[in-house]
């Protein structure tokens, strides 16, 4: 019975651990290591007010391509990730891969620019979720 206990205790304890586990190459860049109730995926994603056509038209109105990386024909995309807090702020913002140092920034500008989320929620409750969101930049 003991061994039970234990084997549903270590059960439970894992279970917890994976479903809020952050991959290591991300984690290693949060500049606030306290991932104390922080997840990686939720019951319900944290979702940009307005949803997905709002996300758009934000994106169209605010997007800025760095002449430096239109001269240089760069292209790509970059991958920010943030922590979407419990009241739907968006801290901790940073490039996860790097196109070139201009578009980096510019991608980081564009998020810090957002308003406040809708924050994710687990069992009904709201939870500070680690998002990555990408932005893509093409020349045409």
């Amino acid at each position: 019975m003991k061994h039970i206990l234990l084997l549903f205790a270590f059960v439970a304890f894992v279970a917890t651990a994976v479903q809020s586990q952050i991959p290591v190459e991300l984690f290693e860049l949060l500049d606030d290591k306290d991932t104390t109730n922080l997840y990686f995926g939720a019951d319900k994603n944290p979702e940009f007010p307005g949803g997905y056509e709002k996300l758009v038209r934000f994106y169209q109105n605010n997007l800025y391509y760095p002449t430096s990386a239109r001269i240089d024909g760069s292209e790509g995309t970059v991958y920010v990730m943030f922590i979407v807090e419990l009241n739907g702020k968006l801290t901790n913002i940073k490039a996860t891969n790097s196109i070139s140092k201009d578009i980096d920034k510019s991608a980081e500008r564009l998020i810090k620019r957002m308003p406040k989320w809708i924050p994710g929620e687990q069992d009904g409750n709201p939870v500070r979720v680690l998002h990555v969101q990408p932005v893509t930049y093409k020349l045409e």
